[in-house]
């Protein structure tokens, strides 16, 4: 499984990359795990991080199929 972490303002060409990186996991038959990182104010506009996701996954459903629908729950905290 490959994870891809995505911000709610993530950069046009950094956008490209990472969604080209999905692309080509997703031809080598792997998963692929999308993260929604939100950082300070960030916080208090999470609508459009969910634009941001829901992007991202529209267009990578050429290449798979998502396993769980999107939801908006805090990621495990990292130790």
């Amino acid at each position: 499984m490959k994870e891809i972490q995505l911000r709610p303002f993530t950069d046009p060409h950094d956008y490209q990359y990472k969604l080209q990186h999905a692309i080509d996991f997703l031809c080598e038959d792997m998963k692929v795990k999308v993260l929604l990182r939100f950082r300070g104010r960030e916080n208090a506009h999470k609508e459009y991080g969910f634009e941001t996701m829901k992007r991202f996954v529209t267009e990578l459903k050429l290449f798979g199929k998502t396993d769980s629908p999107l939801d908006r729950k805090p990621a495990e905290p990292l130790t």
